[in-house]
């Protein structure tokens, strides 16, 4: 095992995926440390999903090296992989809408493994917002209390790396703020590594300290955020809707 392995929680070599005959994903490489909030930016299409996807095995055939913590996961099924540490949160959630938010939050439990889970008192103490919501069925939340609910579930399971796929689309400015509150204490609470993929650049600029562009399934750039931030030709490049 190289030192590069044992330092990184996420290390991902020359990543290919294929939806059917579509190549999506062209040598994607990313090397996220242990402890760290890294962004994964993008306009809708350049791959970020099929991405996490990859990750987990999931939707699509792949290709390639991925490393968690040091061991190999690229052979692991979802559920093994969700075992081995890795939690992921969806575009779209995936709130049981029949279920309350506690019997959510208990259904994360069989994704724990061999690790403790975390209990419905720790995350009603590290997310206070969440308290409210507790006896509420799915189907009574909004988007941004289901978006909440889908990162305490994700932590249920201890997780050591944390993928969270658009948290913001849809929500209003306000919610996104409260957002960003509950994640920029995350790693310090849970103590778990991060990957955030987006499209809002204030979002990202405001809780990760680099960043990944993909575009058309390839890194296009690579480097600390406040560089990319700071170049409004690079954000023009690859973050601008043409509506030519």
């Amino acid at each position: 095992m190289s030192g590069s392995e044992r330092s990184s929680m996420l290390s991902v070599r020359g990543l290919d995926g294929w939806y059917g005959s579509a190549q999506a994903l062209f040598g994607v490489d990313l090397e996220v440390g242990v402890g760290e909030v890294v962004g994964l930016l993008g306009r809708n299409g350049a791959g970020k999903s099929s991405t996490f996807n990859a990750i987990m095995n999931l939707e699509l055939r792949s290709s390639g090296e991925i490393f968690v913590a040091g061991r190999s996961v690229a052979k692991r099924t979802a559920d093994q992989i969700a075992r081995a540490g890795v939690a992921w949160v969806p575009e779209d959630r995936r709130i049981f809408s029949n279920l309350t938010v506690r019997e959510n939050l208990d259904l994360a439990r069989f994704a724990c493994g061999d690790r403790e889970p975390v209990g419905v008192d720790e995350l009603l103490d590290s997310l206070p917002l969440l308290d409210k919501l507790i006896n509420r069925k799915g189907n009574q939340l909004s988007g941004g209390e289901q978006q909440l609910v889908a990162i305490a579930r994700a932590l249920v399971p201890r997780p050591a790396l944390l993928l969270l796929d658009e948290p913001t689309e849809g929500l209003a400015p306000l919610i996104v703020e409260g957002i960003a509150d509950a994640i920029a204490r995350l790693p310090e609470l849970f103590d778990v590594t991060i990957v955030l993929a987006e499209q809002n650049l204030p979002f990202v600029t405001s809780l990760t300290s680099r960043v990944y562009v993909l575009e058309t399934g390839r890194v296009v750039h690579a480097g600390p955020t406040a560089d990319f931030a700071a170049d409004a030709e690079l954000q023009d490049r690859y973050l601008s809707v043409s509506v030519a």
